[in-house]
């Protein structure tokens, strides 16, 4: 019986520390240079089709962008796209994350209002969105999402330099790996 919750306790604690390992290896990936220069490429390529009205390639082109590099204003272009297109649950689902991720969101009254005539199937009472160039001439319509002009910015995360000692998982590792230890060596003992 003692055996059996050693080896329990080895298990758990092998799943808790690889776990552990997995979360932090997905969060180091969002902050690759390389990635984030192709996910500008084709944020930018995407953004000219938009603008040209091809909704369906700038979707596309936003789409590929956000998977390389996870910036929040990328999901309401994603959102703005997929709305052009008639595409409401892409639309809604994209506007929910971009809520998520960005709760201070300068356009949320708007975002709000644009997941509520989605969620209700009503017509658009929300200003059209355009690139931001185009909203400097106008005056009156509200720009897309732009690419941030510095490397510094608040929907980056930002690099992870804290030492793997001071992480809580690491030292709940090794307390569950010396416990399971010590149960082991007694049970052995025994």
């Amino acid at each position: 019986m003692r055996s059996r919750f050693a080896g329990l306790a080895i298990v758990v604690g092998l799943l808790v520390s690889s776990s552990a390992f997995a979360s932090d290896y997905e969060l180091s990936q969002t902050a690759d240079p390389g990635r984030d220069a192709a996910a500008r490429n084709l944020f930018e390529t995407g953004r000219k089709a938009y603008d040209a009205g091809d909704y369906q390639t700038g979707l596309t082109y936003f789409e590929r962008a956000y998977e390389q590099s996870p910036r929040s204003g990328l999901l309401f272009n994603i959102g703005q796209a997929a709305y052009r297109l008639h595409s409401e649950d892409k639309a809604l689902s994209a506007f929910k994350s971009y809520l998520a991720q960005t709760p201070l969101a300068a356009n949320r009254v708007e975002v709000e209002t644009r997941i509520r005539e989605l969620e209700q199937g009503t017509g658009p009472t929300t200003p059209t969105y355009v690139s931001p160039e185009q909203a400097a001439k106008s005056g009156s319509a509200t720009p897309l999402w732009a690419w941030p002009s510095s490397t510094e910015n608040v929907d980056h995360p930002p690099p992870s330099s804290e030492p793997v000692t001071k992480k809580w998982w690491f030292w709940t590792t090794i307390g569950v790996i010396v416990v399971g230890g010590t149960v082991a060596a007694i049970a052995i003992a025994s």
